[in-house]
């Protein structure tokens, strides 16, 4: 299949503007990336696969993350099992008002 004029270029500058933006980020986001969390929110979601948040208001949502209750910057856990709640998407961006 031919390639777009300036493809490869388009694709390039955008992996190089990545690693730039990720590098600016707060080492604390870095560990949202770790095998470490990605397996531990993969189990957290199996064992509860319904928004929390929904679920205590009586709606069944499916939940899109895994969300900490005591957020890690306030001295909440990163690793501890009953500092984390399964969310979906709506309701994690009303708890950090994104929406």
């Amino acid at each position: 299949m031919p390639r777009k004029p300036g493809e490869q270029f388009i694709k390039r500058k955008i992996r190089q503007t990545n690693k730039i933006y990720n590098k600016s980020r707060p080492k604390r986001d870095r560990l949202y990336y770790s095998s470490q969390w990605k397996q531990i929110s993969m189990l957290y979601r199996k064992q509860h696969p319904l928004c929390e948040e929904c679920e205590r208001n009586g709606i069944i949502t499916p939940a899109d993350l895994v969300d900490h209750i005591i957020a890690v910057n306030d001295g909440g856990n990163m690793w501890e099992w009953e500092n984390l709640q399964s969310l979906c998407m709506n309701c994690h961006n009303k708890k950090h008002s994104k929406g």
